[in-house]
């Protein structure tokens, strides 16, 4: 719109200059005509020269304007908008071109976020089922201990005088049961009762359950060292001292020739006699002479 106002100005300007030149011109005309009608060729070549200095003025004037107009001023101006518009528009491009980066990289983050806590998750479930798998195979096994333990204590004990024991150990009776009179220990080198047999036999030897039971209490003594207790039935109780290695625990069922340990060191009690089996048997907490039992 400013271009077309300043070109129409121009051409306004021009179409004045050349009216005035043309009005001039008729006027001099005009005036360097005598009465006679002839022309004064002195004031037509002053007047020429007048209008030529004139048009040279005019058109000097006209080519100022026009090339303040349309010259570098208009050609800067273009190359200015030019290299504007084209900024922008690079700047435009780069926008673009760094949203678009940004949102795949948004995508990727998410995509990878998202995959991550697939894998957590997934993992989390397959933590919690080994766990859920576990915990099932403790409480089976917890089962099946507990309804062994029923299923022991549930065995019938009933022992008595007619079911003779077994030798719990192969070997000679070292020392006698004797609670009428006092016996003679090496060790100790003094007499005292002795409410067991004492069976000489060599360590590592298996010991072998007399008859059927129920483990009461396995305990160290000083005395006999580690000592198992087993229910027989009918208030009969056998007592296994100097043992080591046993193979079974507090409230175990044993059968009659079962393997429950194996025989230890003799304890300081019994080092001049040597490696024993310590066997005792009791009927309602009184001790009992083994061999009234025994096969």
């Amino acid at each position: 719109m400013k271009k077309n106002k300043k070109i129409a100005a121009a051409f306004t300007l021009i179409f004045t200059a050349a009216a005035t030149m043309a009005g001039a011109y008729a006027l001099g005309n005009f005036t360097t005509r005598d009465s006679s009608g002839y022309v004064d060729l002195s004031e037509v070549d002053e007047n020429k020269t007048a209008k030529t200095e004139e048009n040279e003025q005019l058109a000097k004037a006209d080519q100022e304007e026009t090339g303040s107009e349309f010259g570098m001023d208009n050609v800067m101006d273009a190359t200015d908008e030019y290299k504007e518009e084209s900024s922008k528009s690079a700047r435009n491009e780069m926008t673009d071109e760094g949203e678009e980066t940004a949102q795949e990289t948004e995508n990727q983050n998410q995509q990878m976020a998202m995959a991550e806590t697939e894998n957590e998750n997934a993992a989390t479930g397959d933590k919690a089922q080994e766990q859920e798998e576990t915990k099932e195979v403790e409480e089976t096994a917890e089962a099946m201990s507990m309804s062994a333990v029923n299923e022991s204590s549930d065995v019938e004990l009933n022992f008595s005088p007619e079911q003779k024991l077994t030798w719990p150990v192969s070997g000679n009776v070292i020392m006698n049961y004797s609670m009428e009179n006092t016996i003679y220990f090496a060790t100790l080198d003094q007499y005292k009762y002795n409410p067991a047999l004492i069976i000489g036999c060599e360590t590592g030897d298996s010991v072998k359950a007399a008859a059927d039971g129920k483990i009461v209490s396995i305990e160290t003594l000083d005395e006999t060292g580690t000592t198992m207790t087993v229910d027989l039935g009918n208030g009969y109780q056998a007592i296994y001292g100097q043992l080591k290695d046993i193979t079974l625990q507090e409230g175990d069922t044993c059968s009659a020739g079962q393997v429950l340990g194996s025989v230890s060191d003799p304890s300081r009690y019994y080092l001049k006699e040597g490696s024993n089996l310590y066997f005792q048997l009791e009927k309602d907490g009184a001790s009992v002479n083994p061999l009234d039992y025994l096969n």
